[in-house]
């Protein structure tokens, strides 16, 4: 059996290990959604091309 101070620390101990994994996962999860999403629409050139001219047609030449 355990003191009620050592079973509480366990709990902290294990409820911040838990939390940490959880934020790690969704963080790399998110980074290599966000690298796939970016890598795939600047790869393909015709898209970059209308990219580019949409946003040099938006910008205006005083």
């Amino acid at each position: 059996m355990c003191t009620s101070q050592l079973c509480v620390r366990v709990l902290v101990t294990i409820s911040i290990t838990i939390l940490l994994c959880v934020f790690l996962f969704f963080f790399l999860f998110f980074s290599f959604l966000f690298f796939v999403i970016f890598f795939f629409f600047f790869n393909d050139t015709a898209t970059t091309e209308i990219y580019t001219r949409s946003l040099v047609g938006s910008v205006r030449c005083v």
